[in-house]
């Protein structure tokens, strides 16, 4: 209820905010790049990969000569 004037009292809404509110503001200017971090430690070996398969019989080398 709110009175006024003559001491006359009479229903009234009201809407308040108790705090920082209000329209959202302009976006803020990109910062400065920061400095590059330390290198992170070497991962672990990974797993041994599969035998691969047989490759091709080679050709038959030229005779040799053995001094009697």
């Amino acid at each position: 209820m709110v009175s006024f004037g003559t001491g006359t009292a009479g229903p009234d809404v009201f809407e308040f905010t108790v705090g920082a509110v209000g329209p959202k503001g302009l976006k803020g200017d990109k910062g400065d790049q920061g400095i590059q971090g330390i290198q992170g430690m070497n991962g672990s070996d990974g797993a041994t990969g599969a035998q691969g398969s047989t490759g091709l019989t080679g050709a038959t080398g030229a005779s040799g000569h053995f001094p009697v």
